[in-house]
């Protein structure tokens, strides 16, 4: 790693890294380095729409933090995952990364100071964990949130226990948002809302073993 300066931000765990000047390799490379370095890719995705996102490329710091969140992420989530782009966000500048297929793209708002890296990885590879579910796993999952309908979904549990507002969206996003959480923060899910917790519990907790 080149030695850069490192701007302060948040690790999933609530730990605060402080502004930095890094000195070239003063630091072993986190786990899965080798495999993940070379998944970071600069400019857009096959196929993506060149009218919503600009390509640019990752900068020494970027890469470091990316590699950091996803040593924190369990193999089994982000496994089937092919390649993390690097993409300035055109039309939502506040929106911190997408997911399409097995590709997530990562926007400049993604390394903003007061973002989890890590917990924006999960959340986006829980969207692709969802996709994979089987009918019977994604109708428990509904049944556990509270989620009500049969086809056009609604939110049936109040506010307080959706950890963002944004997951009041669709199931889909409460689920991505559960998923990220479950895995980096359990505690906080559990106090927010335990039947969500119990469901991970049952379906991702023995991954995790």
């Amino acid at each position: 790693m080149s030695a850069h300066h490192r701007r302060g931000y948040i690790k999933a765990n609530g730990t605060v890294v402080k502004e930095t000047d890094v000195s070239a390799h003063c630091q072993k490379n986190p786990s899965g380095y080798e495999k993940w370095n070379t998944k970071l890719k600069n400019g857009a995705p096959k196929d993506w729409d060149a009218k919503t996102g600009q390509p640019k490329e990752w900068s020494t710091e970027e890469r470091e933090r990316a590699l950091e969140a996803l040593s924190e992420i369990p193999n089994f989530l982000k496994d089937e995952l092919d390649n993390i782009y690097r993409m300035k966000n055109l039309n939502h500048p506040e929106n911190p990364a997408s997911t399409r297929g097995a590709n997530i793209v990562v926007y400049d708002a993604a390394f903003d100071s007061n973002q989890n890296l890590a917990q924006i990885l999960a959340h986006e590879m829980g969207h692709r964990y969802l996709e994979g579910l089987s009918e019977a796993d994604k109708k428990s999952f509904r049944k556990a949130a509270k989620w009500l309908g049969s086809s056009d979904f609604q939110p049936g549990r109040p506010k307080e226990q959706f950890l963002r507002p944004n997951g009041m969206l669709s199931y889909h996003e409460d689920f991505a948002d559960d998923m990220a959480t479950y895995i980096l923060n359990p505690n906080a899910l559990k106090s927010v809302s335990p039947e969500i917790f119990g469901w991970m519990e049952k379906h991702v907790g023995p991954k995790l073993k």
